[in-house]
């Protein structure tokens, strides 16, 4: 599993004083980090030892052999997920001779091949920061935060919005891949991986561990691994407090006239505003039984309630178009609070168990709104009130067998449930005025010009409630063989998942989508109650082999994966299946079943041998983390659930009389005919039929090597240039494999017709528009037609490729008084599949029901992306090869300690812009001139900005504290502090309108999301 708290180690080389190592010699590392007080280790034949699986913490480390003089070396520092290299050279000497060394604590690991970057409280209760993941994570150069599913700001600007629910990415590594864990059990979302389960605090929180390269066997994937490592009690008492605060006028105005004129809604009305946001988290541990059984307990709250940029309440939410109410702008509002104790226990003279335990709950009103689902744009009403609730219950065993050998093991379950509901008026910015009333009743609406959803959230959800039922349990078994110069470790790990996802609808699942409100589609859904599981299993060996100054880390993992889901039924009823459509029944089935090798090599080599410059190199194979939703896209109660059908409102019964504008499609649409309001046939004749349409190749579904994943390269020079002051250089090269594509069988390039758009002239696109693109279009004798769709392997259909390279520069300086660190990073991403949309056009032309998965030139996506699964609109074939510009991150952070214990503080971080893109509907007038004939989609869109090339504001934040160590004398101390985020009142356009209208009057790259401005709050830490 990813790294768990008892990764650490101290290792080294005794020699006597001419250099002759020594074996034999017994070496203690005493800390009162460790329950058992003392771990041993005894030097072999090369004169080397580690001791391994030592918790955090400041340890004394003692060598003793006969006729020497006892050596020991005090004040060694133990991070997580380090390898201190503490050698020793003893001197002949009498039996009671102590000989007591203090020396500068080792910086470079001259062991391990794996990047990481350990953030401890020293240094978040130091450094202005949120103290979340993601806003830690800004504080290492080269990481990135992609918005979750629950926010739209790019960064959460001293917890004013109180959201932390960000996937991390680093070095071209795939958002998904990401991992969220607690002591090293996964905590992350089962529906959306790559981000947690649960909005999460530090309060309980020792240290949070980033490991983002060159990952060691027992690891499946190359993404960012993200570990919180609890607190836990010792033989004294200790806890603290935690509270801060911040008044609602001490949040800034950052809307200027620039914003204003690119369209901000509501003018300087248009401001993140803040509302409420504060919280508080009292902590306590210590003994039960002394060196026996400790405890640490946690509490914490969090409120906090805003104004977003630019999201007003609708005028009217039962209308065919979104018109905010500029004298409501609409307030978000969310309570999370978690609860968590944790034991630790030494249940014999070997064996120790912990059991942790926490409950996190959240809830937000209205969630999902404005831009949190991006590109679509989501009117209030149209989010829902989501409550969720997650609980982690997980315990460890560590047994010691000998000084050579350890055994560790763990299990955990994780369930949490979140539902969706509709919304009502109980909250609201001027109370029972308000618009936050959801119309259930009322068919859900999609705007296809400015991709805004409006009254209720059955375009995205199909229903208007929406439950998750989800639970992952995981385990984890591993023995260690170590003798110093060698640390064999072989061990499994296995998760298992499953999510149960239930709608249900009040509009007689109905939506509709308008043209700036005018009815173009009538949408039909059938959506029963869906289950979906996994199974991934790891079985892995790796050794650590150190060769004089040459430490080699070699390891192999056996991954297996297994997607399935069970027996479904879904029977007609008002709420929960449509009442038109008949009973869906389908025997449960193993979806995939993946087999792979996954090879990991690393070394390293102490240039000096006194530890001070390491070179690095490393090549690895990862698999990627493959979603729930893998099943799910062949499950077939989750297919042939939605059906387009051109529609206009009104019905004429002879030429001479027609009944107008009820805003209710009218006809049945199961009629494959047109019929009623109902002007095309269908589009899917499966739909919401008992019929399997979607099958998986089975070489590409059962096969061994054929799982997507990814080659990591990287190479580094570590250097320690003065006494803990250090620099890191690194080069790093990610290339995928093993694409996938959905191929239907039923239509070939034949079937599709290519035609030519001529993008409109607008000083907003590059060189001022005016270029060509080719589209295609499906012609009308295969439109239609019956789905025979397969995925199998890319290279089976012309193949794509991807690949990132990038630079990193970092240094790092902790000296008396002073801490500094930070550095540079910048990138490049190539992707090509070019030779993929020659084979299958569908990819191009983006259908729902011609090529169920969406793509955006590389992979799957989630189950939220583009447009209720559907990208939304066509790929212009010119644009097949992306070759992204270079981007480039910053990060420094610091601080600095005055006379009278006073610390000043700050954090600088420097990000890319969103990408952009331009979603141009095109006239129907235009595509018949180039087709010769009408379209068979209702609408022609496309992006018409060649992916990679165009970039948002860059995102620049300062963030200042100062702060005093106040001593009361009543034990322990308290850091009062004073904050101020976003210094300069930087106002980067965190997401912008992506509907590309030409002219003035259009709202193309209109702000809807912006980074809050400079934020004041006070905080108070009291420590025991």
């Amino acid at each position: 599993m990813p790294a768990i708290a008892s990764a650490q180690a101290i290792g080294g080389t005794v020699t006597d004083s001419t250099g002759g190592v020594l074996p034999g010699v017994t070496v203690e590392a005493r800390s009162p980090a460790l329950i058992e007080q003392v771990r041993t280790a005894v030097t072999d034949g090369n004169g080397q030892y580690l001791i391994i699986a030592l918790e955090t913490g400041t340890y004394s480390v003692t060598f003793t052999l006969p006729g020497f003089s006892t050596l020991i070396r005090e004040d060694v520092e133990l991070s997580t997920g380090f390898t201190a290299n503490i050698d020793a050279q003893m001197a002949v000497g009498g039996l009671e001779e102590t000989i007591i060394v203090r020396e500068a604590n080792p910086i470079i690991d001259v062991q391990s091949v794996r990047q990481s970057e350990t953030i401890g409280r020293e240094i978040f209760e130091l450094l202005p920061t949120t103290r979340g993941y993601d806003s830690l994570a800004l504080l290492i150069p080269a990481m990135n935060i992609q918005g979750g599913p629950s926010t739209a700001v790019p960064i959460d600007t001293g917890g004013v919005s109180g959201r932390s629910s960000n996937r991390l990415t680093i070095h071209g590594s795939d958002e998904y891949d990401s991992e969220v864990n607690i002591d090293g059990f996964d905590a992350g979302n089962v529906a959306f991986e790559g981000a947690p389960s649960f909005q999460p605090f530090d309060t309980a929180i020792a240290e949070y561990v980033y490991d983002y390269s060159s990952n060691a066997a027992e690891v499946e994937t190359g993404g960012v691994r993200m570990n919180m490592i609890p607190k836990e009690g010792s033989n004294r008492f200790s806890g603290g407090f935690y509270g801060n605060f911040g008044h609602s006028s001490w949040l800034a105005n950052n809307v200027d006239q620039d914003l204003i004129d690119r369209g901000i809604t509501g003018g300087k009305d248009g401001a993140f505003r803040s509302d409420q946001s504060w919280q508080l988290g009292p902590s306590l541990g210590g003994p039960i039984v002394r060196d026996r059984l400790w405890f640490y307990l946690s509490y914490s709250y969090r409120r906090a309630s805003f104004f977003p940029s630019g999201l007003f309440d609708n005028a009217d939410t039962s209308a065919f178009t979104y018109v905010p109410n500029l004298d409501d702008p609409t307030l978000e509002a969310s309570n999370t609070q978690e609860a968590t104790g944790r034991l630790t226990w030494q249940a014999t003279v070997r064996d120790k168990v912990q059991a942790f335990f926490t409950k996190n709950n959240t809830f937000q009103y209205p969630a999902l709104t404005g831009s949190q689902l991006f590109p679509i744009y989501i009117a209030p009403e149209a989010g829902s009130e989501a409550n969720t609730t997650f609980h982690a219950y997980q315990l460890s065993w560590t047994r010691p067998q000998t000084n050579r050998i350890l055994f560790e093991a763990g299990f955990a379950t994780m369930p949490n449930v979140s539902d969706l509901f509709a919304l009502n008026n109980s909250y609201g910015a001027s109370g029972a005025g308000a618009h936050f009333d959801a119309r259930t009743d009322l068919p859900g609406i999609f705007n296809a010009a400015n991709l805004t959803m409006s009254r209720n959230m059955g375009f995205i959800f199909r229903g208007s409630t929406v439950h998750f039922s989800r639970m992952t349990r995981s385990a984890r078994a591993s023995v260690s063989y170590v003798t110093g110069s060698h640390n064999l470790k072989v061990g499994f790990t296995s998760n298992l998942k499953r999510q149960l996802e239930a709608y249900q609808s009040e509009s007689n699942w109905t939506n509709i989508m308008t043209y700036f409100g005018s009815p173009i589609r009538a949408i039909y859904e059938s959506r029963g109650p869906e289950t979906n599981e996994l199974t991934n299993v790891g079985i892995y060996a790796q050794d650590q082999w150190t060769i004089d100054r040459l430490t080699v880390n070699a390891g192999v993992r056996f991954d297996y994966f297994s997607g399935a889901y069970p027996d479904h039924g879904s029977l007609p009823g008002a709420a929960t299946h449509p009442v038109w459509a008949g009973p869906i029944i389908f025997d449960g089935a193993t979806a995939t079943s993946w087999k792979d090798l996954q090879p990991r090599l690393g070394v390293v080599y102490d240039l000096a041998g006194n530890g001070r410059t390491a070179i690095k190199a490393s090549v690895s194979r990862f698999g990627n983390r493959d979603a729930i939703s893998l099943a799910g896209e062949l499950n077939p109660i989750a297919n042939n659930i939605r059906s387009y059908r051109t529609w206009t409102d009104s019905v004429c019964l002879d030429p001479a009389v027609c009944i107008l504008g009820d805003g209710l499609p009218q006809g049945d649409p199961l009629n494959p005919e047109p019929n009623g309001e109902l002007e095309n046939g269908i589009d899917n004749p499966a739909f919401a039929q008992a019929a399997i349409t979607q099958v998986f190749d089975p070489d590409w579904a059962f096969g061994w090597g054929v799982k997507k994943a990814n080659w990591e390269f990287t190479g580094s020079v570590q250097h320690e240039l003065l006494e803990n002051v250090s620099v890191d250089f690194g080069y790093f090269r990610r290339t995928y494999i093993n694409f996938d594509a959905w191929d239907n069988r039923a239509v070939g390039p034949e079937d599709f017709e290519e035609f030519t758009i001529t993008v409109p002239q607008d000083e907003r696109l590059p060189g001022g528009g005016g270029y060509d693109l080719t589209l295609v279009d499906i012609i009308p004798e295969a439109f239609g037609r019956a789905q025979d769709n397969l995925k199998t392997s890319s290279d089976q259909l012309g193949g794509e490729s991807e690949m990132w390279h990038g630079i990193d520069l970092s240094m790092t300086a902790r000296l008396e008084d002073v801490l500094l660190q930070g550095g540079v990073a910048t990138g490049r991403r190539v992707a090509d599949y070019c030779g993929l949309q020659d084979q299958l056009p569908e990819l191009l032309w983006g259908s729902l029901s011609t090529y169920p998965a969406s793509r955006a030139g590389r992979g799957t996506t989630g189950q939220l992306s583009g447009i209720a699964g559907s990208r939304g609109y066509l790929l212009a074939k010119e644009f097949c090869r992306a070759e992204d510009a270079w981007l480039t991150n910053i990060s420094f952070s610091g601080s600095y300690t005055l006379p009278y214990e006073i610390d000043v503080s700050a954090a600088f971080f420097s990000r890319p812009g969103p990408r952009r893109e331009a979603i141009y509907t095109v006239p129907p007038a235009d595509v018949l001139a180039s087709l010769e004939r009408p379209a068979e989609v209702t609408r022609v869109s496309m992006n018409v900005l060649e992916p990679g090339t165009s970039f948002g504001d860059r995102l620049n934040q300062l963030d200042v504290r100062i702060a005093k160590v106040l001593d009361f004398g009543i034990g322990g101390n308290v850091r009062a502090s004073f904050d101020i985020y976003n210094l300069f009142n930087a106002n980067a356009v965190s997401r912008e309108q992506q509907a590309f209208i030409p002219g003035a009057g259009g709202e193309y790259l209109k702000p809807i999301g912006l980074q809050p401005g400079r934020l004041a709050k006070v905080s108070f830490q009291y420590n025991f």
